[in-house]
Protein backbone atom coordinates (compact mmCIF):
# COMPACT_ATOMS: atom_id res chain seq x y z
CA UNK A 1 0.00 0.00 0.00
CA UNK A 2 2.74 2.16 0.71
CA UNK A 3 4.06 1.78 -2.45
CA UNK A 4 1.51 2.79 -4.21
CA UNK A 5 1.10 6.06 -2.38
CA UNK A 6 4.62 6.91 -2.91
CA UNK A 7 4.08 5.95 -7.10
CA UNK A 8 0.86 8.08 -6.83
CA UNK A 9 2.76 11.15 -4.99
CA UNK A 10 5.66 10.64 -7.62
CA UNK A 11 3.22 10.89 -10.51
CA UNK A 12 1.56 14.16 -8.57
CA UNK A 13 4.80 15.89 -8.46
CA UNK A 14 6.10 15.26 -11.60
CA UNK A 15 2.79 16.39 -13.02
CA UNK A 16 3.23 19.70 -10.84
CA UNK A 17 6.34 20.29 -12.60
CA UNK A 18 5.22 19.17 -15.74
CA UNK A 19 2.31 22.00 -15.80
CA UNK A 20 4.92 24.75 -14.26
CA UNK A 21 7.14 24.00 -17.08
CA UNK A 22 4.05 24.44 -19.65
CA UNK A 23 3.30 27.56 -18.03
CA UNK A 24 7.34 28.92 -18.73
CA UNK A 25 7.10 28.15 -22.17
CA UNK A 26 3.81 29.63 -22.60
CA UNK A 27 5.57 33.07 -21.15
CA UNK A 28 8.40 32.45 -23.11
CA UNK A 29 6.19 31.83 -26.38
CA UNK A 30 4.12 34.72 -25.92
CA UNK A 31 7.04 36.98 -25.22
CA UNK A 32 8.82 35.45 -28.49
CA UNK A 33 5.74 36.20 -30.37
CA UNK A 34 5.47 40.08 -28.99
CA UNK A 35 9.33 40.47 -30.17
CA UNK A 36 8.25 39.46 -33.68
CA UNK A 37 5.35 41.39 -33.89
CA UNK A 38 7.55 44.40 -33.25
CA UNK A 39 10.07 43.59 -35.62
CA UNK A 40 7.43 42.57 -38.08
CA UNK A 41 5.95 46.34 -37.23
CA UNK A 42 9.35 48.42 -37.56
CA UNK A 43 10.36 46.13 -41.04
CA UNK A 44 7.41 47.62 -42.39
CA UNK A 45 7.94 51.17 -41.51
CA UNK A 46 11.56 50.74 -43.08
CA UNK A 47 10.35 48.68 -46.32
CA UNK A 48 7.99 52.10 -46.39
CA UNK A 49 10.55 54.05 -45.67
CA UNK A 50 12.98 52.90 -48.54
CA UNK A 51 10.12 52.37 -50.81
CA UNK A 52 9.84 56.82 -50.28
CA UNK A 53 13.27 56.92 -50.87
CA UNK A 54 13.36 55.75 -54.44
CA UNK A 55 10.53 58.11 -55.19
CA UNK A 56 11.97 61.30 -57.26
CA UNK A 57 12.44 64.19 -54.90
CA UNK A 58 12.82 62.05 -51.81
CA UNK A 59 16.15 62.97 -49.91
CA UNK A 60 16.40 61.25 -46.42
CA UNK A 61 20.21 62.18 -46.18
CA UNK A 62 18.97 65.04 -44.09
CA UNK A 63 18.12 62.44 -41.61
CA UNK A 64 21.89 61.12 -41.95
CA UNK A 65 24.70 62.94 -39.83
CA UNK A 66 27.49 64.69 -42.19
CA UNK A 67 30.36 61.92 -42.82
CA UNK A 68 33.05 63.44 -40.57
CA UNK A 69 31.11 62.79 -37.45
Amino acid sequence: MTQTRDETLRLEMLVTEHERLLEQFSELLQDQQSQIDRLKHKLERLEQRLSESDEPGTDLSADEPPPHY
